[in-house]
Order: structure tokens, then C-alpha cells, then sequence
């Protein structure tokens, strides 16, 4: 089972996209913004496969956030969410423009957990017979 951290500000995008991938297999910690998400994340004693959020929040943002996870989780991977654009981001980082559909959120997190489960797969060592 894959364990996701989702982080937004507003409590029904929260709710909505929280419940959605609870419903949909995957365990959720979720946090109304990066400070509280990272708290979340260095307390959590699992990998956390996939960071979701927010760009732009109260007291800490999804970039700073990004970073300080590393410390904790370096298995994590990101995707961005916001309503505003992705000129912040670096290019390739992964990125939903709100509005999007629980649906559209499932397909964008599957592809990203397969990229890294494959990357991860082609990283490590083949041991020999």
C-alpha cells in the first residue's frame, strides 16, 4: 500500500482529494499546510511514496516543503497542485492546475508512483548467480 502526504490550506480541496484517494487504496496523512505536513512527515516512521501539494500556503509553501522533506523522506516523490501557475516550479516537476476531478488526481498520482517504482527498479544493483 502506498502512503501519500496531502497538503492544502483549504479544507474542502483537503477532504475532497483526501477522501478520494483513501477510497481509492492508498493511506493518506494529511496536513493544512507545509509546516504541519513536514511535522507529519518526520514524525511518520514509513516511506511516504508521494508528497502532494499546495504551492502556495499559509507558513510554509509545497517548494520549501519539498526541500525539508529530503531530510526526512528522500523516497518521496512530488506533485504540485495550485491555482495560480507552475511558473515557480523547475521544468518536468510534476503539476495539476486546479481545478482538477478526483479522478484526474488518481490518474496523475498512479503514473508518478509507477515512474518512481520503475526508476527505483532500474537503480538497484542486479546481483549476479
Amino acid at each position: 500500500m502506498y502512503t501519500v502526504l496531502f497538503s492544502d490550506d483549504t479544507d474542502t480541496v483537503r477532504r475532497l482529494f483526501c477522501d478520494a484517494l483513501r477510497r481509492a487504496g492508498y493511506r493518506v496523512l494529511e496536513a493544512e499546510d507545509g509546516s504541519e505536513a513536514l511535522l507529519l512527515a518526520c514524525r511518520y516512521p514509513g516511506p511516504i511514496h508521494l508528497l502532494i501539494t499546495d504551492i502556495t500556503m499559509p507558513r510554509m509553501g509545497g517548494l520549501e516543503l519539498r526541500r525539508a522533506i529530503t531530510s526526512c523522506h528522500p523516497e518521496t516523490s512530488v506533485l504540485f497542485i495550485s491555482g495560480y501557475s507552475e511558473d515557480a516550479l523547475d521544468a518536468g516537476d510534476p503539476f495539476l492546475q486546479k481545478p482538477f476531478t478526483p479522478i484526474r488526481l488518481l490518474a496523475r498520482a498512479a503514473e508518478i508512483l509507477q515512474d518512481s517504482r520503475a526508476q527505483r527498479t532500474f537503480a538497484s544493483p542486479v546481483s549476479s548467480m
